[in-house]
Formats: C-alpha cells, sequence, structure tokens
C-alpha cells in the first residue's frame, strides 16, 4: 500500500513538473500575402491571364487575397541548456482565398460571353483559394523585460501540406439557331440549350517550410506577435473534367471527358499578425 501511494505521489510530482516546463498555446490571426503567392496580371480585354492555374507555365503568381491562420504551439522549456531557452513545436493552418481581382476577371470572362442572340443566359464560378498546413519544429527565446510583459523570438522549419481548392465553372444557354436548307432555299430555327460544366481538380503537396516570428508575451497568458512564413513551392497540376449537354428540339445529346494538366507553380509566403492564448 505505501508503494502504492508513493507512485501516485510520484507521478503526480512528475506531471506537475512536465506542465511547468511546458506551455500550449493556440493561436488566431490574419494571414497577409506577400510576393508572388498574392500577386497576378489580368486584363480579360487584352486577354492576360496570367496566374498558375490559368494555363501559363512559366508563372508563379497564385492572387491570394488576405486570409486567416489559426495554430497550436507547445513550448518545452530547456532552463538546463539557456534560461529563457525551449523548444516548440507547432501546427497551423492557413486559408487565402483568390484576391478580388481575380474574380472581377473571371465575372469579365463570363460577361462577355452574353449576347442578345440568347433567351437565356447563366453561370456560375468558383474561383480556387489556397489552404496551407505547415507542421514544424523549432527553437523559441523568451525574456522579461517589464512586470509581467516578456519579448519572444522564435524560429522554425518543417513540412507544409498544401492544397488548391476546385476551380468550377457552370454556363447555361438557351436561344434559337438557325440551319440553312439547301432544298428550300431558307432557314429553318431550331430551339436549343446548352449547360457545361467543368472542374479543375489540383492535386495535394508537400514542400519544405520555415517561419521566424518575434513578439511579446503578456501575463504568461497571451502574446501578440508577427511572423514571416514561407511554405516552399508547389507545383500546379490535377485533372479537369468537363460535361456538357446540348439539347435540339428536346432531344439531348451529352459529351463529357477528363484530362491531366500540368501548369506552372506557386510559393506561398506571407505575414502573419496574431494573438495567442496560453495554458
Amino acid at each position: 500500500m505505501f508503494k502504492a501511494v508513493s507512485l501516485i505521489v510520484c507521478l503526480i510530482l512528475g506531471l506537475n513538473t512536465v506542465k511547468s516546463q511546458t506551455d500550449v498555446s493556440i493561436h488566431f490571426g490574419g494571414a497577409f500575402p506577400l510576393g508572388a503567392f498574392g500577386d497576378q496580371k489580368l486584363d480579360f480585354d487584352r486577354g492576360l491571364f496570367d496566374i498558375s492555374w490559368g494555363g501559363e507555365k512559366n508563372t508563379d503568381k497564385a492572387g491570394a487575397g488576405l486570409g486567416a491562420n489559426v495554430g497550436l504551439k507547445l513550448k518545452f522549456n530547456t532552463p538546463s541548456l539557456l534560461q529563457g531557452l525551449g523548444i516548440i513545436a507547432t501546427a497551423d493552418v492557413f486559408f487565402n482565398p483568390s484576391n478580388s481581382e481575380v474574380k472581377d476577371c473571371m465575372e469579365d470572362m463570363f460577361e462577355a460571353a452574353r449576347t442578345s442572340d440568347y433567351s437565356h443566359y447563366d453561370y456560375e464560378y468558383t474561383a480556387p483559394s489556397y489552404i496551407n498546413i505547415p507542421i514544424m519544429v523549432g527553437m523559441n527565446y523568451q525574456t522579461q523585460v517589464a512586470d509581467k510583459v516578456s519579448l519572444f523570438a522564435e524560429a522554425a522549419v518543417g513540412v507544409n501540406i498544401g492544397k488548391t481548392t476546385d476551380l468550377h465553372t457552370f454556363q447555361e444557354v438557351e436561344g434559337t439557331i438557325e440551319q440553312y436548307n439547301p432544298y428550300y432555299d431558307w432557314y429553318d430555327y431550331y430551339d436549343c440549350s446548352v449547360e457545361s460544366n467543368s472542374t479543375w481538380t489540383f492535386e495535394t503537396t508537400t514542400s519544405l517550410a520555415f517561419q521566424v516570428g518575434a513578439g511579446l508575451m503578456l501575463s504568461d497568458k497571451f502574446s501578440i506577435g508577427l511572423h514571416y512564413y514561407s511554405l516552399g513551392s508547389q507545383k500546379v497540376k490535377g485533372e479537369n473534367k468537363w460535361k456538357m449537354a446540348t439539347t435540339i428540339e428536346g432531344d439531348t445529346d451529352y459529351d463529357y471527358g477528363r484530362d491531366k494538366f500540368k501548369y506552372g507553380s506557386i510559393k506561398p509566403a506571407m505575414f502573419t499578425l496574431r494573438l495567442g492564448l496560453h495554458f
């Protein structure tokens, strides 16, 4: 009985010691794209669509917009090495939609297909978004500068899992087509409708990634940090599936297919300004 009680006491003391040397935090904030990741060259009127998933094979422009970040960080203090030094393990999720310029250009492209010849014209589209999940390990240094206020700096390296969400387009057109009849030397007119669906699905990629950051720790409960993330290079490739239904005078024909594609690449890089909650 005495041995069992002693073992339980030792376990409790050991867990308290580990807890006292471990900091667990969650953080969230904005993700601001940098460089080619947030850039694009688009001008529908000039036929310019320089973006990595737009068919260009020699571009790394992604047209990412302002996004969000949420993540988890574990810090293991190592006072035996250096007071204030710690080992960190982090896991983050970044989400960046396409920016407004990309969406405006797609809108212009579909609106340009609208003509007075159509009795009905409708369309939908979903521009790609970018999801990045970096998992890293590194070092953190923290030093107190005032009562309940500390400065910290950290750096980490690891692997990033990148996913570009599907690009989807849909068009529906109704109108009248004319066909010349040489026997009677006149034109026949037929009611016609066309529906087309296309989906570009992008492969998930992995790449080497790193991050550096610094900020303030307040009362050992809250932190405010500015971090830079470079998430490597990701090839833009995948599969395109399309389906078209053409109806003329009530008779419908279907056409469909799929093709592999390989375009340019993207290099996600961003600043994130975030708030951390520590436990």
